[in-house]
């Protein structure tokens, strides 16, 4: 997440950047993006940018929860 030097998040910057990296993955092949984070509008973007080339079939993982695991 970008910040500035006062430490405020840059939300909406992130959201083109977060976007950028999804459909990177979709171009390498990936079935799923998950964003781990749920920050306003993160999945929205995410989806568009995806739709918007071609890549309505890969789905999004919104996390709900997450855990630690010992695994």
């Amino acid at each position: 997440m970008r910040c500035d030097r006062g430490d405020t998040v840059l939300n909406d910057p992130t959201l083109d950047l977060l976007a950028e990296a999804a459909l990177s993955h979709a171009r390498a092949g990936a079935d799923i993006v998950a964003p781990s984070d749920m920050m306003d509008g993160r999945v929205g973007a995410i989806r568009r940018k995806l739709d918007d080339n071609k890549f309505q079939h890969i789905a999004i993982f919104a996390y709900a929860a997450k855990y630690c695991s010992a695994f």
